[in-house]
């Protein structure tokens, strides 16, 4: 039965009927933004268990148990979180955005992540979660129930405050990071990067590309490589239709023997060491078969190779300088150089002869003095001690 409870000060609900559900998410429907995380196992299965939903908003403070609500109790939920009118604030939203994608076919907008949001404000990129609250509002966090089991019921009680923690410094923080952002002028910088999260390309991926993660694909061509993809795309419909992770279908390693091996009978499968007996009894007769329809199939061509120029030591000069403007802009807007471009990318837009290898915000930032200095409409100068960029006549 829902229920409520008190914890750090704080009401909360533990919601598990899909009526309560309802009127929880009513409640929510015309707020600014609220503040959300999940709970869910995933090590077994393809698609992620959603075990419990997390969410707060000002004096609203509420777990969902999404195990005991039936999918269909799950709409409300769903459509809150569907709102464009609504800001969904996430830290590290991939997983998330990719279960709530799952409820309802099309992607969560608009969000706030505040992962992506911190390193704008000097804080290390890709920062955990602890380690932000502890940052920003000097807080540790316990860690206790990292891998806890959260499908079992009831949830214990210090396992649930852990739960909560998750929603309630989330808005501290976010309205921390917003008012930080806001009143330096860069909240505008991370529209692109929002926007690509809810992007559907990025939890909608067909299983005929899937072989593009192989690696070994890359130095396969011809039949070989036809029969990869074939194989690989039948493993991920395959893990798809029985919810189970891909490997445990069929290894990387198991579907490039395949492919170079192409064995044409159980026997000669047999050989294989990288498919296992019961693969083979289960699915033997389909790999068979799937290698034999496609011994003269034309493969989809692999990405066009280029061949990355590895900088010379005037080239590493030029970097070097890329690298120096890039303190000058970080010491300008108080963000730590390392945060705003690294040598990866630097050595990219090199190669590139432009800013094209920066995405979302430090595009923005970077993009025209990046190409004002590699077009050298621009140079870099030393004024009353400090490091400048002057135009160059």
């Amino acid at each position: 039965m829902s229920h409520t409870g008190e914890y750090n000060n704080l009401s909360y609900q533990y919601i598990d009927t899909a009526g309560d559900l309802e009127v929880l998410c009513r409640s929510l429907e015309n707020t600014p933004y609220v503040a959300v995380d999940t709970e869910f196992l995933r090590e077994n299965t393809y698609y992620p268990e959603l075990c419990l939903v997390q969410l707060k908003y000002e004096d609203t403070l509420a777990c969902v148990d999404t195990i005991a609500i039936a999918n269909d109790g799950l709409a409300p939920l769903s459509t809150m979180l569907m709102n464009t009118g609504i800001t969904k604030v996430l830290h590290s939203a991939s997983q998330d955005m990719e279960i709530f994608f799952m409820l309802d076919k099309r992607p969560t907008a608009p969000v706030f992540d505040t992962q992506v949001a911190a390193p704008l404000l000097g804080h290390a990129e890709q920062i955990g979660y602890g380690n932000l609250v502890k940052d920003v509002l000097s807080i540790t966090l316990a860690k206790a129930h990292t891998r806890a089991d959260w499908s079992r019921r009831p949830i214990p009680e210090n396992q649930l405050h852990y739960a909560l923690d998750d929603v309630i410094y989330l808005e501290q923080l976010y309205l921390e990071l917003h008012k930080r952002l806001e009143k330096a002028g860069r909240l505008a910088w991370l529209s692109k990067d929002f926007e690509e999260l809810s992007s559907p390309e990025r939890y909608n991926k067909p299983a005929k590309n899937m072989w593009q993660k192989i690696r070994a694909a890359q130095s396969m061509i011809g039949s070989q490589l036809a029969i990869l993809q074939a194989l690989a795309e039948w493993r991920e419909l395959t893990a798809r239709e029985f919810n189970r992770p891909r490997n445990w279908i069929l290894k990387d390693d198991a579907l490039a023997d395949l492919a170079k091996q192409r064995p044409g009978s159980i026997k000669e499968l047999s050989h294989l060491r990288s498919v296992g007996a019961r693969t083979r009894d289960k699915h033997g007769e389909q790999l068979i078969g799937i290698i034999a329809d496609n011994a003269n199939t034309e493969p989809t061509p692999l990405p066009e190779y280029v061949k990355k120029k590895k900088p010379g030591p005037s080239a590493q000069a030029a970097i070097d300088v890329l690298s120096a403007l890039v303190s000058i802009k970080a010491v300008e807007h108080n963000i730590n150089a390392t945060q705003l471009a690294s040598k990866k990318m630097l050595e990219a837009c090199w190669q590139e002869g432009n800013a094209s290898p920066l995405s979302g915000w430090r595009h923005a930032l970077l993009a025209d003095d990046i190409e004002n200095c590699l077009q050298g409409r621009s140079a870099l100068a030393v004024e009353n001690g400090k490091g400048v960029m002057i135009d160059v006549d």
